[in-house]
């Protein structure tokens, strides 16, 4: 799936993008798998 099509509620493609941008350069999405608030998929 490419960004442009996201389903509406999850707002503009940019702004996703933008968090996304943010919350990796930030190191959340590193810090919320290691303490076990996001599940991975196998």
């Amino acid at each position: 799936m490419q960004g442009r099509d996201l389903p509406e509620q999850y707002g503009a493609w940019k702004t996703v993008h933008e968090r996304h941008r943010l919350l990796s350069a930030y190191g959340t999405w590193e810090r919320l798998l290691m303490c076990g608030w996001l599940e991975t998929k196998s």
